[in-house]
């Protein structure tokens, strides 16, 4: 994810890792240089009313965690996931448009920030690699 890196744009590594219960899924992950070799993700019963939580993919094991426990407040599908160099991500509702911020420092509680566009699928993307 660094333009300057020898390594840009080539696949160093590929494979397969399990979900840490059956059922779960996740759209969309990302990287936060500041919160360890991982990327960062909601994981998802895939239904419309179920509870997602987060959970982090080591890059170093290529395994899958799951941190704290569900959040009540996020229900529904989520799509776009974005990452900030302050240790935090957002998250993008697809049914109601909200989007909530997680502080990867302290996950306990995520912080409803604004009003995005509601969308059946959707994609966040932005590269931190500072």
């Amino acid at each position: 994810m660094r333009p300057t890196s020898s390594t840009f744009g080539t696949a160093l590594a590929s494979g397969t890792s399990t979900f840490p219960a059956t059922g779960l899924r996740t759209i969309d992950w990302v990287y936060v240089p500041s919160q360890g070799n991982y990327m960062w993700a909601l994981l998802s019963p895939g239904t419309t009313t179920g509870t997602n939580q987060l959970a982090r993919w080591s890059l170093t094991d290529h395994t899958w965690t799951t941190v704290g426990n569900a959040y009540s407040q996020l229900t529904g599908s989520f799509g776009a996931a974005y990452g900030s160099n302050n240790g935090s991500i957002w998250l993008g509702n697809n049914g109601d448009g909200k989007i909530w911020r997680i502080d990867l420092t302290n996950p306990t509680v995520p912080v409803y920030s604004s009003l995005g566009a509601v969308a059946s699928t959707n994609d966040g993307a932005r590269c931190i690699y500072g």
